[in-house]
């Protein structure tokens, strides 16, 4: 299934650039977002999630924290969505690449761009791709 090895390596591609990161506890790199969700643990008290408000550079962000082995916490973010860097710019135009290519098999926008998101979010792509599948079946 074509669409669906691009969504993946869309996807990935957001998030590789947060990527690699380093411990800076114990020195240990995760690589990758899989790397990074199969190795640290998640909070046991919350989702993990945090909104970050940086007003020294005028921009919110979302953040991703999850706990080293060696029990630091890590933060990568998953979302944001106000960062005018080279990198923040890129990961827009992905997403909206990756948005495109859901709306060419006939998914509406919103549910496209939610489904993205909760991919994004979470790491898993189970919802998506049973999105992406009904869509191409519907279309055949």
């Amino acid at each position: 299934m074509q669409a669906l090895e691009g969504l993946y390596a869309g996807l990935d591609a957001i998030w590789n650039t947060e990527f690699p990161k380093t411990c800076s506890r114990c020195g240990q790199v995760y690589q990758n977002i899989q790397d990074y969700f199969d190795h640290t643990v998640p909070p046991t008290d919350s989702t993990g999630l945090m909104g970050v408000d940086a007003d020294e550079i005028d921009q919110n962000q979302v953040g991703l924290y999850r706990n080293c082995h060696c029990g630091s916490t890590l933060m990568a973010f998953c979302r944001d969505r106000r960062d005018f860097s080279e990198s923040g710019i890129r990961r827009r135009e992905l997403f909206e690449q990756l948005l495109q290519q859901l709306m060419e098999v006939g998914i509406p926008r919103e549910h496209g761009r939610n489904q993205l998101l909760r991919a994004l979010k979470t790491g898993k792509l189970s919802q998506l791709e049973a999105t992406l599948q009904s869509a191409q079946q519907r279309n055949a």
